[in-house]
């Protein structure tokens, strides 16, 4: 199983555009799941800690950003949120996430690039894992900020030892707080 673990973790990281990623995420989404919990995957749990945390009502609406096959959605399904929207770039994860049926919507898009959502759409954004090498770059906090409502949360889980430009999301951070 590492040897597996160690193979996907090349190709994504390594991956030159984003057909290329999303094509290795299609390729990969039928063993995703089994795959990363075996390497101990936790994002999802610590996502799900934050949002019963912080947001009481579970008729908030949340977005998933990056949503993969729907890891998060279904643990906050659990603790009882019914307002779920999904976006990812991989047509292979999202068509995994659909079958959860946890998500009121699922569709792709880049994380980077302008988001199809009016401003002020959700009440948070959730992001498990995605920003880390040729995944979402720190721009995407700008069409975060954008779609969440004022006052509405972004709770995202990095990897620092992943994500090369962590100094640039925590830019990022501080001119939003400020």
């Amino acid at each position: 199983m590492q040897t597996d673990k160690s193979n996907w973790l090349k190709k994504v990281s390594s991956a030159q555009n984003n057909q290329e990623l999303s094509n290795i995420y299609d390729n990969w989404s039928q063993e995703y799941d089994e795959s990363v919990l075996s390497f101990g995957y936790n994002p999802p749990a610590v996502i799900n800690g934050l949002v019963g945390r912080f947001i009481q009502s579970t008729d908030a609406n949340i977005l998933d950003a990056g949503v993969g096959t729907g890891m998060v959605g279904e643990l906050l399904s659990i603790l009882g949120y019914t307002n779920l929207v999904g976006i990812d770039l991989s047509l292979g994860m999202l068509e995994r996430a659909r079958k959860k049926q946890v998500y009121q919507d699922l569709r792709q898009m880049v994380l980077g690039q302008p988001l199809d959502f009016p401003d002020n759409a959700f009440d948070a954004v959730v992001s498990a894992g995605t920003f880390s090498a040729n995944h979402a770059p720190p721009e995407s906090f700008d069409e975060f900020i954008r779609i969440v409502k004022p006052q509405g949360l972004i709770i995202v889980a990095i990897r620092v030892d992943v994500a090369y430009y962590i100094d640039a999301i925590r830019g990022k951070m501080n001119t939003f707080e400020k």
